[in-house]
């Protein structure tokens, strides 16, 4: 998917704990700094706190299971299993610039179509469980988890028996979509675009096990069918696979993680630009990916 420049190695403990402060940092400042401009979206404050701290999560989950598989060789295949992970940070970036093309309306939407989902998962519950007692008490659960939010949530008697008129909330694809259709001249949308199309592809098939997921994933466990085609080339070259994508997942994480904090930071302006400038330098003197993203949406932002 991109480059890394092999004569400048970048030891990923040097710059760890300023990425990492940064974060707590962000995190921080939603819990106790929320901007005075959206004090009346007292749930949304909640709601932005909590995903960052799943994304702070996330990004020390993939750090774990990719760290010390050079000291630790019963770790190497975990290395593997982070895609999904990092597909929840791709995920978590698209809709932050979908959310802050109009924030106080998009996430309202983003609460109705949580109602929403309860609502499906009590249709789908009574639906193929209906005339089983044992569920009786999961449906009455779900049902009263509806009744205590709708009141959370301002929601007219109307709006919460039907729904459904809000649809769900779009995929990163369907978001480019609306923002074509209701903000064309939006200043992020070719990012946007960018994004679906270089990295919510290879990240949706390595986490569904497409074909070309199974390849990138499944490759290291296919030394005796490889051994067939490349005989004893073959270790050398899985070796080289395994390492690329590792510094696939490495540096994909670090890029949209710093991305996700400099989203917020331009939005909420929590004048953290001092502490995002520094780390953009850095990332993008060393692989392309971060480079495309810095030149794409982050190059003078903060100027």
């Amino acid at each position: 998917m991109f480059t890394v420049d092999p004569n400048m190695e970048l030891d990923a403990r040097e710059m760890r704990p300023e990425l990492e402060l940064l974060v707590e940092a962000i995190c921080d400042l939603l819990d106790r700094g929320w901007p005075t401009r959206y004090s009346s979206l007292s749930s949304a404050a909640d709601l932005q706190y909590t995903r960052m701290r799943v994304v702070q999560n996330t990004y020390n989950s993939i750090m774990w299971l990719i760290a010390g598989v050079e000291e630790d060789q019963m770790k190497k295949p975990f290395v593997l299993s982070t895609a999904p992970l990092v597909r929840t940070l791709f995920e978590e970036l698209i809709t932050l610039l979908f959310l802050f093309h109009d924030f106080p309306a998009l996430i309202r939407r983003f609460e109705q179509t949580g109602y929403c989902d309860l609502y499906r998962a009590v249709k789908h519950a009574e639906r193929f469980h209906g005339d089983n007692p044992e569920w009786a008490s999961y449906i009455e659960e779900l049902r009263t988890q509806m009744a205590n939010l709708a009141p959370k949530l301002h929601l007219t008697d109307d709006a919460s028996s039907n729904p459904e008129k809000w649809g769900k909330w779009p995929t990163p694809g369907k978001m480019v979509g609306e923002v074509i259709k209701d903000f064309p001249n939006s200043e992020t949308l070719n990012f946007m675009e960018y994004l679906v199309s270089w990295l919510y592809r290879p990240l949706s098939n390595d986490s569904h096990l497409g074909l070309s997921g199974l390849v990138r994933r499944g490759s290291y466990f296919a030394g005796k069918t490889l051994r067939k085609e490349f005989g004893d080339k073959t270790d050398a070259l899985m070796n080289e696979v395994y390492e690329s994508y590792r510094m696939e997942m490495v540096w994909t994480t670090f890029t949209l993680v710093l991305s996700i904090c400099s989203e917020i930071e331009n939005h909420f302006e929590f004048d953290r630009a001092t502490e995002i400038e520094p780390l953009w330098h850095i990332l993008k003197e060393h692989s392309s990916l971060p480079k495309e993203f810095y030149d794409r949406r982050y190059k003078g932002l903060y100027r």
